[in-house]
């Protein structure tokens, strides 16, 4: 897991961060982002503040994610539970355009078959 991602994305997005514990592995919307901008320099994380996600734009994504079984109040429609912070960054790239809900979906299942034995 990339250090300066993970400073980027958990530490400034995610309610469930703890920089104490280790975080492997991270979750779904954390390793998209991570995976995409790896692939594309010009990905700029946003910095907390720069709006609100559309709620819409989540693309599926939480269908994909090793956390949905069981870990993941939001997926499970736990009434205020917020979203991971991978999930807000990536929904933050999708409003200022500069990822599409493609790339996302694509790096989303690449991710989820390179994981299953």
């Amino acid at each position: 897991m990339n250090n300066e991602h993970r400073e980027n994305v958990c530490a400034r997005f995610c309610s469930y961060y703890k920089p104490d514990k280790s975080m492997e592995p991270a979750c779904l919307g954390f390793l998209v982002v991570q995976d995409l901008a790896g692939k594309d320099s010009l990905i700029k994380i946003p910095t907390p503040g720069t709006g609100q996600p559309d709620a819409a734009a989540d693309c599926d994504l939480c269908e994909y994610c090793g956390y949905r079984a069981g870990d993941c109040d939001f997926a499970a429609g736990t009434e205020g539970a917020p979203p991971c912070g991978g999930l807000i960054v990536v929904r933050l790239l999708l409003q200022k355009g500069s990822i599409t809900a493609a790339e996302v979906l694509d790096s989303a299942r690449n991710l989820r078959h390179a994981a299953d034995p």
